[in-house]
């Protein structure tokens, strides 16, 4: 029984372990996409992008203030350069 107890935690934290890892996602590539998106005329499909990406970042702020502005929502581009 008590084999059987190791190996399911074992089994348990290597599945959670490898949700983590596949959960993660990579910044750069994230905001290449979003130039992508933006070199194509897709503004929001590049805005996509970044909301993607949780938590606060200048650089992330900063660009949807332009990508905004470039789809002609001033006001919410405002908002973001604030």
């Amino acid at each position: 029984m008590e084999l059987l107890n190791k190996k399911t935690g074992i089994i348990s934290f290597l599945l959670l372990f490898s949700f983590n890892l596949s959960a993660q996602v990579n910044p750069s590539q994230i905001f290449a996409e979003s130039y992508r998106y933006e070199s194509s005329g897709d503004y929001e499909k590049a805005i996509g992008e970044l909301n993607s990406v949780n938590g606060y970042d200048y650089h992330k702020f900063l660009r949807l203030g332009w990508l905004y502005y470039l789809s002609k929502d001033y006001e919410t581009s405002k908002k973001f350069y604030r």
